[in-house]
């Protein structure tokens, strides 16, 4: 009821000062005043972008800015029309592409369905492991076919109410129950494994460095302060994680050393590795290296599109991924 007070005959007069102030609120003036509120409380910087793109205008805005005219102040019409228009703006840019900003900061949750069960276990030493239990998503990828990384095997699946060894039930399908150890810090890779709708956009998500297969590991040693790693002369990360696979690596295969994790991300055409992740801990990266991150991952999905091939009519079956030859996971 409150929209029957705008004019929308007088909307062009003021669409550029709307539109200006809307980018400044939504880029700047928010961020900020989020920033600021949520500093005390040791929010991540990923809690905070998110809680700051989130804050959409609606009827209170609009219920404020009639005000003004109630008041007889002049050009009241105007004030009105101008957050009029900024409600619509921060609705439409804001309310869209909510669910992509929560995929891109990784604050979005998996499918209720997938977690069945999480025991945490108090294991001898320092290691802190869950036992964890999933209803694989049938649209997960697994469920569509794709191998599973050697690190999210399941020690046992439940299917029709019996339970069988991994190596014995042959390839997972929806609806089974798997359940296997993993630490904390690897749970949210496995909700996207076993518990979420396939998305190119959520695959490796968590990788927040990349290099070739070639780059010398006594580099990564020196830069990322490695322990008890084989970084003799020559020794490359590709054939680090090859040697650790006992040369049959797994899109999605890790090895843990210390904070770090080395990912297999890409195999080449002789199914060695191609390109290596970098994944260092869970700490917070920090509101510089979050933007910076960001606009790598803004800079790269632009220009895919812009490199994307147009498909051949004709042979759909070509495009699509890879399956699982059906050997055991």
């Amino acid at each position: 009821a409150l929209g029957l007070l705008a004019t929308p005959s007088e909307f062009p007069q003021i669409l550029i000062p709307a539109l200006v102030l809307s980018a400044v609120l939504i880029f700047v003036a928010r961020p900020i005043a989020v920033w600021l509120c949520m500093l005390p409380f040791d929010f991540r910087s990923r809690e905070t972008a998110f809680t700051s793109w989130v804050g959409l205008r609606g009827a209170v805005s609009i219920l404020l800015a009639i005000l003004p005219g109630l008041a007889g102040i002049e050009n009241g019409s105007f004030y009105f029309n101008v957050v009029f228009v900024m409600v619509l703006v921060s609705l439409l840019v804001q309310g869209w592409t909510l669910a992509p900003a929560a995929k891109l900061l990784k604050m979005s949750l998996p499918s209720e369905q997938g977690l069945v069960d999480r025991v945490e276990l108090e294991l001898r030493g320092a290691t802190e492991m869950e036992l964890v239990g999933y209803k694989i998503h049938p649209d997960s990828a697994i469920a569509k076919g794709e191998r599973i990384p050697r690190w999210a095997r399941p020690v046992m699946v439940i299917r029709d109410g019996l339970s069988y060894s991994v190596h014995t039930i042959g390839p997972l399908q929806a609806n089974d129950q798997v359940y296997l150890f993993a630490s904390a810090r690897r749970i949210r890779l496995l909700d996207q494994i076993y518990a979420s709708p396939w998305d190119e956009m959520t695959a490796e998500s968590d990788i927040q460095f990349r290099v070739k297969g070639a780059t010398k590991m006594a580099d990564l040693v020196r830069q990322y302060g490695l322990e008890d790693v084989d970084a003799s002369e020559g020794v490359t990360a590709g054939q680090f994680l090859e040697r650790s696979f006992n040369g049959s690596p797994v899109v999605g295969d890790r090895v843990s050393i210390g904070e770090v994790d080395i990912v297999v991300c890409s195999l080449d055409d002789a199914g060695g590795v191609g390109t290596v992740g970098i994944v260092i801990g869970e700490e917070d990266p920090g509101a510089g290296a979050l933007a910076a991150d960001l606009l790598r991952k803004g800079a790269s999905g632009i220009a895919g599109l812009v490199r994307r091939p147009k498909a051949v009519a004709g042979s759909p079956s070509e495009n699509l991924p890879a399956k699982d030859s059906g050997e055991a996971p």
